[in-house]
């Protein structure tokens, strides 16, 4: 072989060498990206198994179901309202915590006679109304109605 033939094949070689260094360390780049996007997906996958067990909110499938809900919300624990809108702000609350639990729940008012109003909250079981007053969670079966659902 001629001196420069040796020469080429030393050059070639050392570049293989390099392509190869420079392919290992990218190689081991698009590990640790692989590495850090499994993590990302499998985080995603954790959070859309939490949402699926909210979303779509449901009603609640039992009385049982619906008392040990309200035994757990504290609203009816905090101090009385003195007004009709801090009463049905604390109705607003019991229905954002029902919705972050994945429940369905409606605040709704009556005012019968002028200074005299309620508000409640009202369930579906069972396609029968339930309601309660937002300040004692007493909880009633709404009579003489057929099922809504």
């Amino acid at each position: 072989m001629k001196p420069y033939g040796w020469f080429l094949l030393v050059a070639g070689l050392a570049a293989v060498l390099v392509l190869l260094f420079v392919s290992r360390a990218e190689y081991n780049n698009l590990e640790a990206d692989l590495a850090g996007l499994q993590t990302a997906y499998d985080s995603t996958q954790a959070e859309l198994a939490d949402l699926k067990q909210l979303y779509p909110p449901r009603d609640f499938t039992s009385e049982q179901e619906l008392r040990e809900w309200l035994a757990s919300n504290d609203v009816s624990e905090q101090p009385a309202a003195t007004t009709v809108e801090e009463m049905y702000a604390k109705g607003l609350s019991v229905q954002e915590a029902a919705a972050r639990d994945g429940y369905l729940i409606s605040v709704d008012f009556e005012v019968p006679y002028e200074f005299f109003y309620f508000v409640y909250c009202v369930a579906i079981i069972d396609g029968e109304i339930w309601l309660w007053e937002v300040e004692t969670d007493e909880l009633f079966k709404a009579q003489n109605w057929d099922k809504v659902k």
